[in-house]
């Protein structure tokens, strides 16, 4: 994250974020058609949204590919 945030300027520069849950291992996201084994844990994916919120120039973000049919119940 950090060489992602150099690499931005996030200082300087406004950050969207489109989160795509695919990246999720299902473990911890099961809401999805493409599911992806040994993908983001609950704490990694967690850690990059609060991280770059933490630059103070995070002005969107959106979480897509989410289906709520395959969520258990």
């Amino acid at each position: 994250m950090e060489r992602t945030l150099k690499h931005l300027d996030a200082d300087n520069c406004p950050i969207h974020i489109s989160f795509d849950v695919d990246g999720i291992d299902p473990l911890y996201a099961p809401g999805t058609g493409t599911k992806v084994k040994e993908g983001l844990t609950y704490s990694e994916a967690m850690y990059i949204c609060r991280r770059a919120a933490a630059t103070h120039n995070l002005v969107g973000f959106d979480l897509v590919e989410i289906n709520p049919l395959l969520e258990p119940a």
